[in-house]
């Protein structure tokens, strides 16, 4: 198995993780916890159509409560037939996704178990999506790290990463000509290192790098990338920049150095933004959205049913931080002001929630977007995630905020 990922981006999880490990001396910009299918390490996944273009297929009739989407995520079927489609790879308590209408058995045999990413289409009314077609699957493929040296392949085993005085030394050229450095990657199923430069013309560098790392390990040098890395970065942040002004919900954005391109993942896109972004941060962008409007803007998109009658401060997108801090806390209820907060020995401390949690009152009961219950007035609840300053404003009554990764965990009874 191959996998070095270099340059700049959020940090992967889950299986993608163990195999896209940074070179020394790169550094890395987190924006968000990128939460991706991730597939099983091996073989490459059976060809399938590309991610769909949400401004095309047949026009559809929309209700005056709702917009054309097409939602593009990870199925999973209840034992009572009804389909949530999740952003990501569900886990053992599901997901924070959009429930399905519409689709029939047939179309349900089509994706159930498969666990990988599929779109569907249909008019979304803020809860509920109403599918008008049948779920398409998504190819999205991760990298290969294959060297593209073909003469380097098979010499010798994999040896793990190369050493740090070899990777030094590639680090070191590849700073003195930035406008060429397009990013590197490690081969480690063939032990070779392969450095992607812009321009056709590599022989030149591609000796000085052999003589730079010598015997101490093997080096591919290769050309013709369009974009430099510190123009991937750029355009990642100008990206990222846009996705967040415009209110798109960004997770996370991540150079692909083998594509050499950028991933844009959001929690929800329109045509005008996307166009936004190709024109201020060119091409080597691509948008990923989890809901994309076909013809509305995002100004149009139905907003989540309210629930419950106690003020609960939620995260606004299905992507969770990159916070890995743990905090245990008592839940409270602030009656007065009408607020929930958590109580860090003597502090009070504001509590952000996973996104789709409501509570409600008399007494104070915590749910999450399925409807289950989390928590009640008085529980010890375990937390992953960090602590905060806030400055958008006070969270029941402090700036100081803990800012959940995840569901948390009763770990002490309730008081009441």
């Amino acid at each position: 198995m191959s996998g070095l990922w270099t340059g700049q981006g959020s940090v992967p999880t889950g299986n993608a993780a163990a195999r896209r490990r940074v070179v020394p001396d790169m550094r890395r910009t987190l924006f968000a916890l990128l939460l991706l299918v991730a597939a099983a390490c091996g073989g490459r996944p059976a060809p399938m159509p590309a991610e769909p273009d949400p401004t095309a297929g047949t026009p559809v009739p929309v209700p005056s409560d709702g917009v054309a989407v097409v939602i593009t995520g990870v199925p999973e079927v209840a034992a009572d037939g009804a389909v949530e489609w999740c952003p990501f790879q569900p886990g053992a308590d599901g997901c924070p996704g959009i429930t399905v209408d519409g689709l029939s058995a047939d179309a349900l045999g089509r994706f159930e178990g498969t666990g990988r990413l599929w779109a569907v289409e249909g008019v979304y009314d803020g809860g509920t999506l109403r599918a008008t077609g049948l779920p398409q699957p998504v190819q999205r493929p991760e990298p290969d790290f294959t060297t593209p040296c073909a003469d380097l392949r098979g010499r010798q085993p994999g040896s793990g990463d190369i050493g740090p005085a070899a990777s030094g030394a590639i680090q070191r050229h590849l700073a003195s000509i930035p406008e060429r450095n397009a990013g590197t990657w490690w081969d480690d199923d063939n032990a070779v290192m392969t450095v992607l430069l812009t321009g056709d013309d590599v022989s030149e560098h591609r000796a000085a790098l052999e003589e730079a790392v010598g015997d101490r390990g093997t080096v591919c040098v290769v050309g013709g990338a369009r974009w430099s890395m510190a123009e991937l970065e750029q355009a990642q942040q100008r990206a990222m920049q846009i996705a967040g002004d415009a209110g798109m919900g960004p997770w996370s954005a991540s150079p692909d150095v083998v594509d050499n391109r950028v991933d844009l993942e959001v929690e929800r896109s329109d045509e005008v933004t996307r166009e936004r972004i190709r024109r201020e941060a060119g091409d080597a962008v691509r948008v990923h959205a989890y809901v994309a409007l076909r013809d509305a803007t995002l100004g149009d998109l139905p907003a989540p049913p309210s629930r419950g009658d106690v003020e609960l401060e939620t995260a606004q997108t299905r992507g969770t931080v990159g916070m890995e801090a743990l905090g245990v806390f008592t839940l409270r209820y602030d009656q007065r002001a009408g607020c929930v907060y958590g109580e860090f020995g003597q502090d009070r401390t504001g509590l952000l929630w996973p996104f789709g949690y409501y509570a409600e009152s008399d007494p104070l009961r915590v749910y999450d977007e399925a409807g289950r219950l989390v928590a009640q007035e008085g529980d010890v609840l375990e937390s992953g995630g960090g602590q905060v300053d806030r400055d958008g404003g006070e969270v029941c009554g402090t700036r100081d905020v803990w800012v959940m990764n995840g569901a948390p965990k009763v770990v002490g009874p309730s008081e009441g």
